[in-house]
């Protein structure tokens, strides 16, 4: 050990109570030390340590090696006693091992005390302080409205009469023109041609008829045969454009 401030205060840590023996066998006068775990050992038990990893336990002599001040600083906040209240809290008395353990208990002992922590009492971790709630429980939501985003669907709808424009029905207010019959009966100053217009309108009053129909009659005022009187029609339908006319006497 060299009289420097460091070794000071590693040669303190070890004259601490508790530490005069070795954590695990309580042999005394322990010259190793875990400085990880801090904890000072005898070299027995330092042998099992560093056989554990240093990802358990990291072994330094106490008058070998150099020490640096954070692993001091381990050394002298921990110490046998305050890691045994822990690391043995669960160990009856009569599971502790002596000096003259064989080496296989010994080992078994301190992988069951460092690795498996099978003595350790397990504290329950305090419970966390409620967080009080916010002003405004829906703070940070995003609210979500029920009704629908567009306006639903009308079904369609027949027309009501009352609906239809004015004009709809302005070409059935009035009866189409007739033809432009000529009417048989008419006086005229030329005989002739109302002979001739006679005749025509005869001829047209029969238009249609199919066979087996009788002959039509000859002009007004020959054989007897009395005028005939032409009725205005309305137009045939499309699907018989030469129905018949009707004639009355």
């Amino acid at each position: 050990m060299t009289n420097d401030p460091v070794g000071d205060r590693l040669r303190a840590a070890l004259s601490a109570p508790g530490n005069e023996r070795c954590a695990d066998c309580r042999s005394p006068d322990p010259s190793w030390a875990s400085h990880n775990i801090g904890v000072f050992l005898c070299q027995d038990c330092a042998g099992v340590h560093r056989s554990l990893g240093t990802h358990i336990s990291r072994v330094r002599s106490v008058t070998l090696d150099t020490w640096d001040a954070p692993s001091v600083a381990v050394m002298l906040s921990r110490g046998n006693r305050l890691v045994n209240d822990t690391m043995e809290a669960l160990l009856p008395l009569s599971q502790r091992i002596g000096s003259d353990v064989a080496a296989r208990a010994r080992d078994q002992f301190i992988r069951a005390k460092y690795v498996n922590r099978r003595f350790q009492r397990r504290t329950a971790p305090a419970p966390a302080a409620p967080e009080s709630p916010p002003d405004d429980i829906f703070a940070g939501l995003t609210v979500v409205s029920s009704a629908p985003t567009c306006a639903p669907a009308v079904a369609p709808q027949a027309p009501s009469l009352l609906d239809l424009p004015a004009d709809l029905f302005a070409g059935l207010s009035s009866p189409p023109t007739p033809f432009p019959f000529v009417d048989a009966a008419a006086p005229t100053d030329n005989p002739g041609a109302s002979a001739s217009s006679s005749s025509s309108s005869s001829s047209f009053a029969f238009i249609g008829h199919g066979p087996g129909a009788a002959a039509p009659p000859g002009p007004v005022g020959m054989g007897g045969v009395p005028a005939v009187k032409v009725v205005r029609a309305t137009p045939p339908p499309a699907a018989d454009p030469f129905g018949d006319i009707v004639q009355l006497n």
